[in-house]
């Protein structure tokens, strides 16, 4: 028996009634599911808080009704986005946390909530045509904000102070460069050595611009993009220029650092002292990982440590002071106040959420040719996604000692309202993409039939698995 789909519609068939979308299959009940499973987490994470004080109890009091009321109206917008659900799941973790720690402000928290909000209704009818050109322009005005209005934060000029509201510029710069850098290596028009000349000169002169702020957490964030972005979409000669390159700038960038080391003192009072001193920084953080009893940060990672081994499996109530607990070492205070036990939950959500998102990534790929709408979607996605995989990595490493200890936030846990902020819209824009190619093809099942189908663009495919795309709605089943 076959069928076949022209124009649209579905001729021949002597079963129409087992034609039935997708979209309309799914119980409303089991649609909604997800609900009560918030409500669920919700309910034990009011427990967990109050075991461990009646402070971090009253503080999580204060955010979970708007915790709830935000995480019920999401799921209502995307009921079947496990992804999503899985970071709701995340950022109640952040709350717990957070409460624990006692740097729960409501006025911050309700600000997240409504932007998040916002942010997730313009993804949701996002039409994703972006110029990677409209971006740089907005990238060049965030540096040149914060030349105007930045603020210098522990040797850091990271942050931009307007008429007393504040935000960290650096993470939409990040943002930003990633859109500009997914968007490029998706056009189709372009050949592979033009992608890698543009990608690497945006990659560059972020790099170098964030440098001269004194800003190496975003800085090796951006040049990991682009050598992933490289590795996913380009060819394989590129991939070994990107290596060999990387390898090659490594070995530099450390000599240069032990050498500006050993003649610090004598730089210091000469024209680049504050070239100098970057190279002193660098060169520091990783001194300080084979004497960690030297200067500050060595006792950062010594007190991790020592909590790491209190925290045991279930988590201690021992009163431990580990410095950035609430922001570059939120691992470390999770392990402190919930034990071993709750990192492990973290990091497999976190994993979960990753997977799903690339198994929905693939599904947008069933057909050969796509619009260039699609192909930037896939690529943006995927490099958003990995920008948050590669920076939870990097921060357990850090957390652990085992890495030079750099400032960035883990991902949901972190106390920050910008890196929090940016971080949903990198969720909502990957989310956003899954709606748009839902609105694309509608997802049919002809159970017993082969399906002989036609793309929105013509080109004809085989589907053996009983599925078929198409691009509208059938208009008339014969």
């Amino acid at each position: 028996m076959k069928a076949t789909l022209i124009n649209t519609k579905l001729m021949r068939c002597r079963r129409p009634s087992k034609f039935r979308r997708f979209q309309k299959t799914t119980n409303s009940t089991k649609k909604y599911s997800f609900l009560l499973i918030l409500l669920l987490a919700v309910i034990i994470g009011s427990v967990i808080c109050l075991i461990k004080s009646q402070e971090a109890f009253d503080l999580y009091l204060q955010s979970i009704l708007p915790f709830f009321l935000w995480g019920s109206a999401l799921t209502i917008m995307f009921p079947e986005n496990r992804f999503l659900h899985i970071a709701i799941l995340l950022q109640l973790m952040g709350s717990i946390l957070q409460s624990t720690l006692q740097n729960y402000m409501l006025n911050e928290n309700l600000i997240f909530f409504i932007s998040t909000f916002l942010i997730a209704l313009l993804f949701k009818n996002y039409q994703f045509e972006v110029k990677w050109q409209l971006l740089g322009l907005i990238d060049i005005c965030l540096f040149l904000l914060i030349v105007a209005f930045g603020v210098d934060i522990n040797g850091t000029k990271a942050w931009v102070s307007i008429v007393g509201f504040s935000f960290q510029a650096t993470e939409l710069i990040k943002l930003c460069v990633i859109i500009m850098l997914g968007t490029v290596f998706s056009k189709k028009e372009y050949s592979d050595i033009k992608k890698f000349v543009l990608a690497l000169s945006i990659t560059l002169l972020n790099v170098l611009g964030l440098a001269i702020l004194r800003e190496l957490g975003t800085g090796i964030m951006i040049g990991m993009i682009f050598m992933t972005g490289s590795l996913l979409f380009l060819e394989k000669r590129y991939i070994v220029w990107t290596l060999v390159g990387f390898v090659i700038g490594t070995i530099v960038l450390f000599l240069i650092c032990f050498i500006i080391h050993a003649n610090y003192d004598f730089l210091s009072s000469t024209p680049i002292s504050s070239i100098a001193s970057l190279f002193e920084k660098i060169s520091t953080r990783v001194l300080i990982l084979f004497q960690p009893e030297m200067e500050d940060l060595g006792y950062q990672s010594l007190q991790a440590k020592y909590a790491v081994m209190t925290g045991g499996v279930f988590g201690s109530k021992e009163v431990i002071h580990v410095p950035a607990g609430s922001t570059d070492l939120a691992l470390i205070s999770l392990i402190l106040n919930f034990g071993i036990t709750s990192s492990i939950v973290y990091i497999c959500l976190f994993i979960k959420q990753i997977l799903e998102a690339i198994d929905q990534i693939q599904n947008n790929k069933v057909r050969e040719k796509r619009s260039q709408v699609q192909q930037q979607i896939n690529s943006v996605s995927m490099l958003l996604l990995m920008e948050s995989f590669l920076r939870m990595t990097c921060m357990i490493f850090c957390n652990l000692g085992v890495l030079p200890l750099v400032g960035l936030p883990f991902p949901y846990i972190s106390n920050g309202l910008t890196a929090a902020i940016t971080l949903w819209i990198y969720d909502m824009y990957h989310v956003g993409g899954v709606e748009y190619e839902k609105k694309q093809y509608i997802y049919l099942q002809v159970p017993g039939l082969k399906i002989y189908g036609r793309d929105r663009i013509g080109h004809r495919n085989l589907h053996n698995d009983r599925k078929v795309w198409i691009h509208s709605r059938p208009k008339s089943i014969n």
